[in-house]
């Protein structure tokens, strides 16, 4: 399936507020929380993301299809693991 989104920020970072084993939510300082797969993990990709690990990122707003409006996060990289 391919995902109709356009970019609106490439340089935020955040931390993993939630963590279900399959997709995430990430808190970013001045932006509602985001919605990533963890296929979008992209160091780091041997190592299960953990909750309140904080991450770079870029985030998307979804265009079209049931998740329209949504921001999501792509190209996320663990810059550092959480407590």
């Amino acid at each position: 399936m391919e995902l109709k989104a356009g970019v609106v920020d490439t340089e935020l970072t955040g931390m993993v507020i939630f963590w279900s084993g399959t997709f995430s939510f990430i808190q970013v300082k001045d932006v509602e929380t985001v919605f990533f797969h963890r296929t979008n993990i992209c160091t780091h990709s041997d190592m299960r993301m953990m909750l309140l690990y904080e991450v770079s990122l870029a985030t998307m707003e979804v265009l079209e299809g049931k998740h329209k409006g949504w921001m999501v996060a792509t190209n996320v990289n663990i810059t550092k693991r959480g407590n």
